[in-house]
């Protein structure tokens, strides 16, 4: 019988890298799941798991409970601690899971802890290396459910590259692996220096084959809730990066998995009392600005104004906005009295019996009924 040319080689072999902390294995009980529920179950070479955990007493639990749960899945699981290594950077991270590989090694999926995998990854990706005869694969029309709007989106084909996708959805040779590395200094947007800037030629595999990304706020390694409320604010325009999809979540992984996932997300993101008896969120639309500019015009001087004086007579503020020298700070700074956040750090998980004013620069705006999107009756928009 003649082979089809999507027929996989039979020495192929891939091995799946995720790289977690014991703080986080919540989600790997559900990662357990996805693996060994691949159709290409027999291509997995070893799952090598890296743990980042940031305090070393955590590495040796991490261990113990991959050994523990692993005895109901007998997954080939390859664990490899990191407590030599004082700077846990993820690029780091990533490079020394390719030293960790198996030498028969053919191919590398990278599974993120916290996302859903479709069980047809595995396989789906080697017919598409098969097909193509490439050795660079990822996905960037994926999906991501943002837990705060109970929102699925998925991207739209093409909108960031032809070459573009994040880390979580790629596959790769071992040989590609050799010839690029991750640039150990960064500790989040890892996929450039591995990708060429996006230049590398990246074949994509079909979303449905790809993966779920979750959005939840303070638990994810990188905030979302900037592009999602993007998209939701402007779906009926062509302004946007992502499509709504009006299917539910387990209309692609089951009833069980579906609310696993979300109760999951509810836990990072619980709903919880503002501190603050004033917050001002100031879009995300506008202009990149700075509250200390004494040169300040037009809106952004109001709210700083406003703030400052609010302050003043005793009231406590906050004031979310794009202030490029919050963006990689915990927490905030303080100026004037008023504590300034960049505006990722913001919170839709936050209950707000006082005013909330939104700030947005663009016209046409579908602010009417966000409230209820988000849950949060006692928001008050005003437009800026």
């Amino acid at each position: 019988m003649v082979k089809s040319k999507t027929s996989i080689p039979e020495d192929w072999r891939v091995s799946i890298i995720t790289i977690t902390q014991y703080v986080r294995k919540d989600w790997l009980d559900l990662l357990f799941r996805c693996i060994k529920n691949q159709t290409g179950l027999a291509y997995i070479n070893d799952w090598v798991i890296i743990d980042g955990s940031k305090v070393d007493e955590d590495q040796d639990k991490l261990e113990k409970y991959l050994n523990y749960t692993n005895q109901a899945y007998q997954l080939p699981i390859s664990y490899h601690s990191t407590k030599h290594q004082k700077e846990r950077t993820i690029g780091w991270l990533r490079n020394y899971a390719h030293e960790k590989l198996k030498d028969n090694t053919t191919h590398i999926i990278v599974c993120d802890d916290d996302d859903f995998n479709s069980n047809t990854r595995v396989l789906e990706t080697l017919k598409l290396f098969k097909k193509k005869n490439c050795n660079l694969i990822g996905t960037n029309s994926q999906y991501l459910y943002h837990n705060d709007t109970k929102t699925l989106f998925k991207f739209k084909d093409g909108v960031f590259g032809e070459n573009h996708s994040v880390n979580s959805c790629l596959a790769y040779t071992t040989e590609y692996a050799k010839q690029n590395k991750y640039d150990e200094t960064k500790v989040r947007s890892e996929e450039p220096s591995f990708l060429n800037n996006f230049k590398n030629k990246m074949e994509q595999l079909d979303a449905n084959h790809s993966i779920i990304g979750m959005s939840y706020g303070a638990g994810n390694t990188y905030n979302k809730n900037m592009i999602n409320l993007h998209n939701i604010l402007m779906r009926d325009t062509e302004q946007t990066s992502a499509t709504i999809v009006s299917s539910p979540l387990q209309f692609f992984m089951g009833r069980k998995m579906a609310k696993e996932y979300m109760d999951l997300m509810e836990q990072y993101d619980p709903l919880v009392d503002s501190k603050y008896q004033i917050t001002y969120y100031t879009g995300g639309f506008c202009p990149p600005w700075e509250y200390d500019n004494k040169a300040l015009g037009g809106s952004e001087s109001a709210v700083v104004e406003l703030s400052t004086r609010w302050s003043a007579v005793g009231y406590s503020v906050e004031v979310y906005g794009l202030f490029p020298s919050l963006e990689f700070i915990e927490g905030y700074k303080e100026y004037e009295g008023v504590h300034y956040y960049h505006i990722n750090k913001f919170s839709f998980s936050k209950k707000v019996d006082h005013n909330l004013n939104y700030e947005f620069n663009p016209t046409n705006i579908h602010y009417n009924g966000l409230s209820r999107m988000l849950n949060q009756p006692y928001l008050r928009f005003r437009c800026y």
